[in-house]
């Protein structure tokens, strides 16, 4: 969809070339290949991460680790607040809201 490209057009745009400086709670895990980033563990798409047992923990365990400078929301789930006690909502494009990391 365009959001999709202009998503990752923003990532790439202001990105700092890491392969995981974005985490996606998203349905739409394509942004990753259009931006040329890495999920920051092995679930791609929100609706893995709410399904599987402890997935939601090792997700947390895996933006904590490798500490993403943005995190993109395009889909809602309460599960999302437990990944952005670091993050302040910076951008809005479409119907996405784009937090970025807070040292």
């Amino acid at each position: 969809t365009p959001r999709d490209y202009e998503l990752a057009r923003f990532i790439e745009m202001f990105s700092d070339g890491r392969e995981h400086d974005v985490f996606l709670w998203s349905d739409s895990g394509q942004i990753y290949v259009l931006s040329d980033t890495l999920p920051p563990g092995k679930y791609v798409v929100a609706y893995h991460i709410t399904y599987y047992n402890n997935a939601v923990e090792y997700m947390i365990e895996q933006v904590e680790k490798t500490q993403p400078t943005f995190i993109i929301k395009t889909s809602e789930s309460p599960e999302i607040k437990r990944f952005l006690p670091s993050y302040v909502l910076k951008y809005r494009i479409r119907d996405a809201s784009i937090y970025e990391r807070q040292n």
